[in-house]
């Protein structure tokens, strides 16, 4: 029985349970099918732009401070995806450092890059992304997610409540050994915080992407140039409304000729609210929000378009997660006058759901179209690519390959053994008590997960031995088959025993004990292996070899870990790479589009 005081103290995590149903920032999209065309016939005219790469929601996660007791092991047995597997959260970087090898002329990253929003995530991602340089026009652009600058995706914390900065930032907390080598940060005064605020990864985000601008060109309405292909604008207000507005000429089809196609991407968790507690009227994982300021900075890139080109929309929110009719009267107005202009397409790219698929949409008597994409996040592991091509008519297709992260990738994937049952980290062990007993009634689910969900709740430091166990059972692998010899500092308690790096690793795995195990030791191990697997003052092959382990186990638990349902009716609803956009949208020049206006 709990006393009053234990009453007391868990009645706001119950309302928080039942008010916080995507604390993720998940989303349940709303279909209406975009039908595949049975014959696009999309070479009889040939590609109009060359193939580009679309990735989104990597959601680099820092596991390494202070436990939550919110946002932990207890709150998966109701809200889900909180805490994913520790195969994927040490694999994480390298499942996109997978979706970024091969050469793209360009790619879009449509968010959710991070997911608590720390800076060490931010610097995880900045660095596996930079193999292929700065971000740019010919390399890679962001489009801001609702994780890369809110809290786990969702809040804004202010002066006080459940959450406030110092909260958050004993979160990002990577055991009190980060360091400058470890942090990125955007300027000296951030040098002492562990989150990321939204003002600031859009700033950092910026201020990368305007120093690498070769024909640096400043026009009107604050708007900055590299030569025709990108113009960027931006607002640093406060910390839920900033933003980064970004147009891209996509590159051209080789031998090419006629319409040019540029992607507008807007940054979709753009409030005139703070989303500053659960229980507030926004909460940034739930619904999508483009302030008027920020669809005005838009109009203003738009002036920069050549007279024949025609632009498409990026978000990371679906549109069915706009909610425009939620909008202030002056947001949904200037979103009017973007999404009338004559050169947009009527076609939106976004992503947020982690599953993906073609849509249309009705909004102020005109058709919209739209391609969501999937995550590296949750089974089916997918990104895509994306080309425009003409049909013999004269409209344009949308051709859009789904490109699986899978185990057959590397030939090592093969020979890596799944946990054995009973070891602490299979997928079924991590799996939430709630998520164990699916087959159940919903009373005996529910009740199974909420007993377990109180039981982290008032346990969160042994919750949080928990949540690092199958993090550490698995980089004792990776020692233990590629660097066998290593030697790094390990608590000399009662895991003071023979067998190496690995052996001490996999026994701190088994204790709870703080005296003889802290979380804090823990964190560091975990922070000193990650920074020797990719220092590059470590052995290339080793480095090779760790990255192939890491991603082959992200890869295999992922899988083992979905609902075989949900992965077969996702990949049925992103079958088909074609969709054709009506013709009267895909004018050859803007001149073309007015005189068909103007026709009755």
């Amino acid at each position: 029985m709990l006393s009053s005081a234990q009453y007391k103290t868990v009645m706001p995590y119950l309302a928080l349970l039942v008010l916080l149903s995507c604390l993720a920032g998940c989303a349940a999209l709303r279909p209406t099918n975009w039908a595949n065309d049975p014959d696009p016939r999309p070479n009889a005219a040939g590609p109009v732009t060359g193939e580009v790469r679309i990735i989104s929601d990597s959601q680099i996660h820092e596991s390494r401070g202070i436990p939550s007791r919110y946002l932990s092991l207890a709150g998966d047995e109701v809200i889900g995806v909180t805490i994913r597997s520790g195969q994927q959260v040490i694999g994480a970087a390298d499942l996109l450092a997978v979706a970024m090898a091969g050469d793209y002329p360009l790619t879009l990253h449509l968010g959710d890059a991070i997911d608590l929003s720390c800076q060490s995530e931010w610097h995880r991602f900045t660095r596996v992304m930079q193999a292929k340089g700065g971000p740019g026009a010919t390399t890679w652009l962001l489009a801001q997610g609702n994780h890369d600058g809110f809290l786990a995706g969702n809040i804004s914390p202010g002066a006080s409540g459940l959450y406030v900065d110092e909260y958050w930032n004993n979160m990002c907390n990577a055991r009190g050994v980060v360091s400058s080598d470890v942090i990125a940060t955007p300027d000296k005064k951030n040098n002492e915080k562990n989150f990321f605020k939204k003002r600031a990864v859009a700033d950092a985000y910026y201020t990368k992407l305007i120093a690498g601008m070769k024909n640096r060109r400043a026009l009107q309405d604050e708007v900055i140039c590299d030569g025709t292909d990108l113009c960027v604008a931006h607002a640093f207000d406060n910390d839920w409304k900033s933003f980064v507005v970004q147009l891209v000429k996509l590159p051209a089809s080789e031998g090419a000729q006629g319409t040019k196609i540029f992607a507008l991407l807007l940054d979709s968790s753009d409030f005139n609210e703070q989303p500053d507690s659960p229980f507030g009227k926004i909460k940034a994982g739930e619904r999508g929000g483009i302030t008027a300021g920020q669809s005005r900075k838009a109009i203003a890139l738009l002036k920069t378009l050549p007279s024949d080109a025609v632009f498409f929309i990026v978000s990371h929110h679906p549109f069915s997660d706009w909610r425009i009719a939620s909008w202030a009267n002056a947001d949904v107005a200037a979103m009017k006058d973007l999404m009338g202009d004559v050169r947009f397409m009527d076609f939106i790219l976004s992503a947020h759901t982690h599953e993906g698929g073609w849509y249309t949409h009705r909004l102020w008597d005109k058709a919209l179209y739209e391609l969501n994409t999937g995550s590296l996040a949750d089974a089916p592991l997918y990104y895509r690519t994306l080309q425009f091509e003409r049909d013999t008519n004269g409209g344009l297709i949308v051709h859009s390959r789904p490109i699986p992260l899978n185990t057959d990738l590397y030939a090592t994937c093969a020979n890596v053994p799944a946990p054995l049952p009973g070891s602490g980290y299979t997928a079924e062990e991590q799996k939430s008590v709630f998520e164990r007993n699916s087959n159940k009634g919903p009373v005996v689910r529910f009740a199974a997960g909420f007993s377990s969900a109180i039981r982290h709740f008032f346990h969160l430091w042994r919750a949080k031995h928990t949540e690092l166990r199958p993090q550490l059972l698995a980089y004792a692998d990776v020692v233990k088959a590629i660097s066998p010899d290593l030697d790094l500092p390990t608590p000399r308690g009662q895991c003071s025993v023979p067998g190496g790096l690995s052996a001490r690793m996999s026994c701190l795995a088994q204790c709870y004990d703080g005296d003889e195990c802290a979380v804090s030791d823990k964190g560091a191990l975990l922070l000193a292996l990650d920074n020797h697997y990719w220092n590059k003052d470590t052995p290339a092959k080793i480095r090779q070899d760790a990255h192939e382990l890491r991603y082959c186990m992200a890869t295999q638990i992922a899988g083992e870990s979905a609902d075989p349902a949900r992965v077969e009716a996702i990949l049925r609803n992103i079958e088909g790479d074609r969709r054709r956009l009506p013709l009267s949208r895909t004018f050859e020049s803007k001149s073309d589009a007015l005189n068909a206006l103007r026709q009755p």
